[in-house]
Formats: structure tokens, C-alpha cells, sequence
């Protein structure tokens, strides 16, 4: 009877898998269940490694901003007022009363490039009395005391607007260069007695320095102003040369007074 040699593969396979799960150290790996794959998807695709805990990502902070509410400070309405002095010549009925020195104070609102404020002054004054004989004291002493010495005091309330021409500023202030126009109203009272009510126009060129705060505000003015007021004695009067001309036209209806002016602006 022939020896049939058994197949040592069974046997085999046992004693691998008995020598494998008994080895020491043995590790056990952990798998993830990559999930069902798609339907395109072949079976031998390789999925990557899920970490089942991955540990937290840490986010360095963001520094918090906080926007400037009054970053353009030029953009809101502010009150506004200033103290100042004019130098300059006052004229009544073409005739300079000499040097003036106007007190002003000023009150309005200020926005972006608009400035509109009313405006009081006050001066007094010492208008020419008639050309009279120096030599004849008693008809000059009886021309005094007819007509006054010529001096008074000028009260004028003015409503102006004022416009920047050109600005180099940043967001809390700056240098502006402006021009004005206002309408005012003079009330001249003489003090031997009398008093005289006219309108005038008034135009002016200037430069204000200024800072603005959140709250208050504060600068610097400067500027040129020219006012005209109507006379009151040129009514019929006939034509003539004040000086060198080739035709003579009666005199000029309006004075003109020509003034320098500094102002502290404040307000908030």
C-alpha cells in the first residue's frame, strides 16, 4: 500500500498563527473606520489617517479695534466765538475819523469749510468839524459848539458768512485761509448830541490757526476787512474834481473804512 504524504500547509498555517498571537509585545493596532466609500470609488483607494483626537488648535487673539467716532472733527456743527481788535481808519462822509481800535466779539457755528456768526463792535471816533480860520477863535468856538468836536461813539451789529479758500489741516485741525461777506447795521451817537443810523457791507480776507478737541476747540485769527456805509451829504451835490481829473463827477456816495483785525476764536 503506497505512503501518501500529507501536505504541510494546514499544519503550517496552525502553527504561524499559534507562534504569531503568542509573541510577545505584540501591538495592537487601531483602526479607523474610513467610512463607506463613495460609489466611483475603487475598492484599493487609499484613505488618509483620521485622528479620532486631534488636539485643539490655538488662536492667537485678534487685537480689537475701536474706530474713532470724531476721527474728521471738521465734520460736525460746533459753537463758536472770539474776542478781538481791529486797527484801521473809520470814515464819516468821506472824512477819516483817524486811527480806529475796534473791540469785537464774535458767536456763531463752525462746520467742515462754513463759518456763519454774528458779530458786535464798538469804537469811538472823532470826526473833522468844518474848516474854519484858525486865526477867527470866536467863529471856530461858535462852530464847536454848533456842531460838537466831532467826536462819538459807533456801535455795529453785523450777521457774516465766512467761506474756506484753502485748507492744509489734518484731522484735529489746522491752517485755513478764508474770505467773508457780511451785512451790518453802525448806530454812531455823538456826544454834543445826535445820533445816526446807516447799513454797510462789509468783505474781508484772513487766516485762522486752530485746533480742534473732542469737546473744545481754540486757535488764532488774522485778517483784512473793508466796510462800506452810505454818506449823507452828497445828496445834489455837484460835480467837481477832488483832484487832478479831465472830467469832474459829483463825490462818492459810500465810505470806506479799511480795518486789521485779530481774533481769538474758542468754543466747543
Amino acid at each position: 500500500m503506497p505512503i501518501i504524504p500529507r501536505s504541510p500547509t494546514l499544519a503550517a498555517s496552525i502553527g504561524l498563527a499559534i507562534l504569531a498571537f503568542a509573541a510577545p509585545g505584540h501591538a495592537h493596532a487601531e483602526i479607523v473606520d474610513p467610512g463607506p466609500l463613495e460609489p466611483d470609488e475603487p475598492i484599493a483607494a487609499k484613505r488618509p489617517y483620521v485622528d479620532p483626537d486631534p488636539e485643539p488648535e490655538i488662536t492667537p487673539p485678534t487685537p480689537s479695534y475701536v474706530p474713532d467716532p470724531d476721527r474728521d472733527r471738521y465734520a460736525r456743527w460746533r459753537l463758536s466765538g472770539g474776542v478781538g481788535i481791529r486797527f484801521g481808519s473809520f470814515t464819516v462822509n468821506g472824512d477819516s475819523t483817524g486811527a480806529a481800535i475796534p473791540f469785537h466779539v464774535d458767536l456763531g457755528a463752525r462746520r467742515r469749510r462754513t463759518f456763519l456768526f454774528a458779530s458786535y463792535d464798538v469804537l469811538s471816533i472823532d470826526a473833522s468839524v468844518p474848516s474854519l480860520d484858525p486865526t477867527n477863535t470866536t467863529a471856530r468856538n461858535t462852530a464847536i459848539t454848533q456842531l460838537g468836536d466831532g467826536s462819538g461813539l459807533v456801535h455795529r451789529l453785523g450777521a457774516n458768512a465766512r467761506g474756506t479758500l484753502a485748507r492744509f489741516a489734518e484731522s484735529d485741525g489746522g491752517f485755513d485761509l478764508w474770505g467773508e461777506a457780511g451785512l451790518g447795521v453802525q448806530h454812531l451817537r455823538w456826544d454834543a448830541g445826535g445820533v445816526w443810523t446807516r447799513p454797510d457791507i462789509a468783505l474781508g480776507l484772513g487766516a485762522t490757526m486752530l485746533y480742534l478737541g473732542k469737546r473744545q476747540h481754540a486757535g488764532f485769527s488774522v485778517g483784512f476787512r473793508v466796510m462800506f456805509a452810505p454818506r449823507n451829504d452828497t445828496a445834489g451835490a455837484p460835480a467837481v474834481c477832488g483832484g487832478p481829473c479831465d472830467r469832474a463827477t459829483p463825490p462818492s456816495g459810500a465810505d470806506r473804512s479799511f480795518l486789521f483785525d485779530l481774533t481769538l476764536p474758542f468754543g466747543r
